[in-house]
């Protein structure tokens, strides 16, 4: 039997530590100084090949391993956590299975402020050592203004958190209280060789604990479970509803490779029924997670859907009289919005689904979504430029807490405006349009098909409908969905995004551990599907931009992503990965298609008969004349071709359908 810090003793600290001033950067800090003691050396190699990091790493931020506790199976619990100043943090306190290799290593080589503290050595793999002068600067990097305690952090907590899985008997013996708390610094301070003007500097109890916080009794005989601390406040773990649903594989796929989807297909198919139902099965137990709101013919601006400041609310002084002030009208997108952000919120998927959105004209409604959701995919998403400015979020503030203080969208108004910061687009935000095409509505631009992924919902005959003999719609279980999700919360979280077009595929293909043929094959036919797509479609102004090819790799690596969390076979994958290509340029390639009979036959006959795996040789020829007599044409280096399979079935019957159209109206879109 040993003896342990207990749950309430951890628990207590956890929450402390988060609502201090601690920037999530001292983490970063205190994991550096561990490693190097570990090491003894001033040099820290950032590399999770290095022991002493990854030792560093799993004492400071391991939510399970190596703490030896058995999690709970009816929660999903990330892998690591950063407890320090992290309760009001935009990103929460969570970390994936990546943050061995793009944690710390990633934020002292790519931050600015931590230039300041580290020299880093452009070395294989990378190193860092602190700089002479790093007391100068840590303060600004490692603490901030205010927080919700506006308390410094304990060393005490500090030390609690370190030695959380650990056997105290030798600290706890013949100890009061106040003596298990020095001993437990004491042995923290060495453990990271924390210097007198580091405990100074950024510790609010360096010179005298605290006893008076901590528990009566803090130890147990037994470890505590992970699960009986980290449920505190905003660093609550996120509960996994198990069901039974299952929910469509390619609309969780495409919104978790971009998180805008345009449904298109016949009225009465099913789109906004598939949109709720997904939303339903991945967000149990969430605070109105969903809004699902009809687009109005006369939506002229923003207005209608984020809402605006007037001058005609009411406000009553001491004296009871009442005179018009500034108020705003907070519309019911920009109260799901407001849930989204809010911490307790931030790792649970939210939709916003526009019914009918082309009612009006999305481009001037719904621009300045559209402009974010594109600076979000470049940059971390903090430092985006706000939806709502600063002033206007501080007024959005006063306006809910005078409505309902208690609610989720007041609260997290009011950290945005303690912080003086606009409110963003969250990277929880999931955004579902469905459309119509009919003599009441209005086609979409090429600015706004090339921002999402245009799914098309297919419809069924009747006979099929009635006898159920339809092909089925590939289905994923709602707890692989949910997985998904969360996993693209975390990556357009990430500070930076600026990885290549393959970088994703080849992650999610070594996480997934197949072959390196599987990588090659699947790389190949894509850049062979692209590239044959440009040669052909650029002649008459639809080439491929770096969005578009960024997009369909990120596409296919979200689709192996779930065929992993599935439980999928490699033969299965090998055999799946085909139709991912098909789909992939179906959603991103061909959206922007119109024009009329004179513009798209001969293009389109030879997109098709290169989707079939012809070149310009071929019959039939995946080639057509300009006017003017120069011919546009595959060559054989870019023949599709997947083994048995040589086509692009979903491309081919869509250009089908395009092709007819052109030649019996004169003029043919995507949508229909």
């Amino acid at each position: 039997m040993g003896t342990f810090l207990n749950a309430e003793t951890i628990k207590g600290a956890v929450r402390r530590l988060g609502d201090s001033l601690a920037q999530t950067g001292i983490h970063d800090f205190l994991l550096l100084k561990r490693a190097s003691v570990l090491s003894n050396s001033p040099k820290v190699i950032l590399s999770e090949r290095n022991p002493h990091f990854k030792q560093a790493i799993e004492e400071l931020t391991s939510c399970n391993k190596p703490l030896g506790a058995v999690l709970d199976n009816a929660w999903h619990l990330p892998p690591y956590i950063n407890v320090f100043g992290t309760a009001k943090h935009s990103k929460g306190p969570f970390r994936s299975a990546k943050f061995t290799s793009n944690g710390p290593a990633d934020t002292v080589s790519k931050s600015r402020p931590w230039q300041d503290l580290v020299e880093v050595h452009d070395e294989r793999p990378r190193s860092v050592t602190f700089l002479s002068d790093y007391l100068k600067h840590a303060k600004s990097v490692l603490l901030k203004a205010q927080s919700p305690s506006n308390e410094l952090p304990r060393l005490a907590d500090a030390a609690i958190w370190f030695f959380r899985a650990t056997d105290i008997s030798t600290d706890a013996a013949s100890r009061d209280r106040m003596g298990l708390l020095s001993s437990l610094v004491h042995d923290f301070v060495s453990a990271v060789h924390l210097t007198i003007e580091e405990m100074a500097m950024l510790f609010g109890d360096a010179e005298a604990l605290d006893e008076s916080v901590y528990p009566e009794t803090m130890t147990s005989e037994s470890v505590a479970s992970p699960m009986s601390y980290l449920t505190q406040g905003s660093i609550e773990a996120t509960p996994v509803t198990e069901t039974t649903d299952r929910v469509s594989w390619d609309l969780v796929v495409s919104l978790a490779a971009k998180e805008f989807v345009i449904l298109t297909g016949l009225s009465g198919t099913g789109k906004t029924r598939g949109a709720i139902r997904l939303s339903a099965a991945v967000t149990g137990g969430a605070t109105q997670p969903v809004e699902l709101i009809p687009v109005a013919a006369d939506w002229n601006d923003p207005r209608p859907l984020l809402g605006y400041r007037h001058p005609f609310g009411r406000a009553t002084d001491a004296a009871g009289q009442t005179a018009l002030t500034d108020t705003y009208e907070i519309t019911p997108a920009l109260r799901l919005i407001l849930r989204a952000s809010h911490p307790d919120s931030e790792r649970i998927p939210h939709f916003l689904i526009l019914d009918e959105m082309n009612l009006s004209h999305v481009e001037r409604y719904f621009s300045p979504i559209l402009s974010l959701l594109e600076a979000a995919r470049s940059t971390s998403r903090a430092s985006t430029v706000p939806l709502i400015p600063a002033a206007d979020t501080r007024l959005i503030a006063s306006v809910l807490e005078r409505e309902k203080p208690d609610s989720i969208e007041a609260k997290a108004a009011a950290i945005q405006a303690l912080q003086g910061a606009g409110i963003c687009i969250p990277g929880n935000l999931f955004i579902v349009g469905t459309v119509n095409v009919d003599e009441t509505t209005y086609m979409f631009s090429p600015k706004v098909l090339d921002r999402a992924h245009v799914f098309e919902v297919a419809s069924t005959s009747p006979l099929e409908f009635v006898t159920g003999t339809g092909a089925a719609e590939e289905l994923v279980p709602a707890s692989a969905a949910l997985e998904l999700l969360q996993w693209s919360i975390e990556r357009r979280d990430e500070s930076e995004r600026t990885d290549g077009a393959v970088d994703l595929l080849k992650s999610v293909h070594a996480d997934a551990g197949l072959a390196p043929a599987v990588l090659d094959a699947i790389t190949t036919a894509m850049k062979c599907a692209l590239e044959g797509s440009h040669v052909l479609l650029s002649p008459i102004g639809f080439g491929l931009g770096y969005r578009v090819v960024r997009e369909c790799f990120d596409y296919v690596a979200t689709c192996l992503r779930l065929a992993v969390l599935a439980g999928w076979t490699p033969e299965q994958i090998q055999a799946a990965w085909p139709h991912w290509i098909d789909r992939a340029v179906l959603q991103k390639v061909l959206p922007k298609l119109h024009g009329n009979r004179l513009q798209l036959t001969g293009p389109l006959t030879a997109t098709m008969a290169f989707f079939a795996g012809g070149t310009a040789t071929t019959e039939p020829r995946a080639s057509y004349q300009m006017t003017g007599g120069n011919e546009v044409g595959i060559a054989e280096s870019l023949k599709l071709s997947y083994g048995d399979q040589a086509a692009l079935p979903l491309c081919i019957r869509k250009l089908s359908r395009m092709l007819w159209r052109v030649e019996t109206t004169g003029y043919a879109g995507f949508i229909e």
